[in-house]
């Protein structure tokens, strides 16, 4: 399982990596949460109203409710998508989980992290953290650049292993 921070880049962007994986035919399941809106558009259902009407697309509700139960004390960003993921280790629905977000001035980040590194029936929740910004590490992928970010907290964070 997959949490993730935004609705828009990090869903689509860990979408259409399991999309690649699938189409290997590994033999995985991948859940990403929120749910990734490409997703959401191929559970569109059509049907014939009467005999000569109209075809008509029903669409799911573009955000579905999905109620979790987070503890008060975990409800601030970043910890509640460790939180999350930890859940899912504990129910025993997924053998591993990853909590994804920005730095974004978040306060709680410390917080977060020492909540990650909780043994959770013998596993930890995996952290993917971007110091500056999600989009920002996708366009790495394209193009190089050699700009120092002076918002950075990398180094101020002990045992992250930085991927560029």
């Amino acid at each position: 399982m997959i949490v993730c921070e935004g609705e828009g880049s990090e869903p689509s962007y860990f979408y259409h990596i399991k999309d690649i994986l699938l189409k290997e035919n590994l033999d995985i399941s991948i859940t990403i949460k929120p749910k990734p809106k490409e997703e959401e558009k191929q559970d569109e259902e059509t049907f014939t109203l009467r005999d000569g009407g109209k075809r008509r697309s029903l669409r799911k509700p573009i955000k579905e409710l999905v109620i979790v139960d987070i503890e008060d004390e975990y409800k601030a960003q970043p910890t509640r998508y460790v939180r999350e993921a930890q859940m899912g280790l504990e129910d025993g629905t997924y053998a591993e989980v990853w909590a994804v977000f920005d730095k974004d001035g978040h306060p709680n980040h410390e917080k977060a992290f020492e909540l990650a590194s909780h043994d959770i029936t013998g596993k930890k929740v995996n952290i993917s953290f971007t110091s500056i910004a999600f989009e920002y590490w996708i366009l790495l992928h394209f193009e190089s650049n050699h700009t120092a970010f002076v918002k950075s907290m990398c180094r101020q964070v002990k045992d992250i292993i930085i991927v560029d």
